[in-house]
């Protein structure tokens, strides 16, 4: 792949295409917010959304729009570089509980939407993904690696020990030194976001077009979530306050880049190692360098590195990726794990 094929999104394209797409839609699931932090009485985090964008490029990394690794779909993709190249799937849908300390049982998250393309790797009868039909992505784990990675790649440290791939209440990216910062030349390509929750797992996928003949498209598939707000970063550095600078949203991340077989329009076969070289791409200072933070007064020894590789390698599976905001977003925290669909 070349250099041509990543494309760059500045903290401020982001920010500005965010605040024009986050305009309410009047969302109301008949759930209020009862609790602004995880407690002990309300250890779960329940959230619910409706309406989405179904994004051509994920991070710095353009898929399908112009000039971008599949870039075969410029009659629904204008552009590959912004939040505002994504199309509309007004019926898409998300609802999900998250507990942080928890098992697989605790966690569950459900999201619904249409493709608006067709595409496929050679191994499958049937396209991966077929424009106008409908699909839900299920959560099965919220484990990092799964058995058949190639490279299983190390738990980002900044996931806490046991809490199996599910973190609650957390500022992440922008320039905050945690996680994954993605800073390059001093700019932060993803702004600062304060997570009320987020994931790392695997979903399955089915083609939920005709009730009478659902199917599996891909399974054991690497899965991401965000649910939370884009925050004023000068004013979380300046006093620590955390100001939402929009409403509500979600991102639902679905990626499997499998090794070892030709994908479509005759890329690869890739090897393991450039099956992982996307997400984030190779080069990224995240993935090597150490936040340039000193905590040696308060006894913290070098802080850790941004990020790994994501574990999207999954040769048993065809190649697939979703990218999802939701833009319509309510949650809150929970005494109980029971949920349902947004209506």
């Amino acid at each position: 792949m070349t250099n041509k094929k990543i494309i760059v999104l500045s903290t401020m394209m982001l920010s500005v295409a965010l605040g024009a797409l986050f305009i309410s839609t009047g969302f109301d699931n008949g759930l209020q917010t009862v609790s602004a932090e995880p407690t002990e009485k309300k250890p779960y985090l329940k959230f619910f959304g409706k309406g989405a964008l179904y994004e051509p490029s994920v991070g710095i990394v353009n898929v399908f729009g112009p000039d971008g690794i599949f870039p075969f779909f410029d009659d629904v993709f204008s552009c590959g570089n912004a939040v505002e190249c994504g199309v509309p799937s007004d019926d898409a849908k998300i609802w999900g509980v998250l507990n942080n300390m928890g098992d697989d049982d605790s966690n569950m998250v459900y999201v619904e939407y249409t493709s608006p393309i067709t595409y496929g790797d050679t191994r499958e009868e049937v396209p991966n993904q077929t424009a106008g039909h409908k699909y839900r992505m299920e959560l099965k784990d919220t484990k990092w690696t799964h058995p058949s990675n190639p490279i299983p790649t190390a738990t980002p440290g900044f996931l806490l020990e046991g809490s199996n791939g599910v973190a609650l209440d957390q500022v992440m990216h922008g320039h905050s030194g945690i996680d994954t910062g993605h800073v390059i030349d001093g700019d932060a390509n993803v702004p600062l976001f304060k997570n009320k929750g987020t994931l790392y797992g695997h979903s399955v996928i089915k083609d939920v077009t005709d009730p009478n003949n659902e199917f599996v498209v891909v399974d054991d598939i690497f899965t991401h979530i965000m649910v939370g707000n884009v925050i004023d970063e000068k004013a979380y550095f300046q006093n620590l306050q955390e100001i939402p600078i929009s409403p509500e949203i979600a991102f639902v991340f679905a990626i499997n880049i499998p090794s070892g077989v030709e994908l479509p329009g005759g890329i690869g076969p890739l090897s393991p190692e450039a099956a992982l070289s996307f997400t984030p791409p190779t080069g990224d200072p995240a993935l090597g360098e150490h936040p340039p933070i000193n905590y040696e007064d308060i006894g913290v020894g070098k802080s850790i590195t941004h990020t790994t590789s994501w574990t999207v390698d999954n040769p048993e599976e065809p190649v697939h990726f979703t990218f999802l905001v939701f833009t319509d977003v309510r949650s809150f925290y929970s005494p109980n794990d029971n949920i349902r669909a947004p209506q």
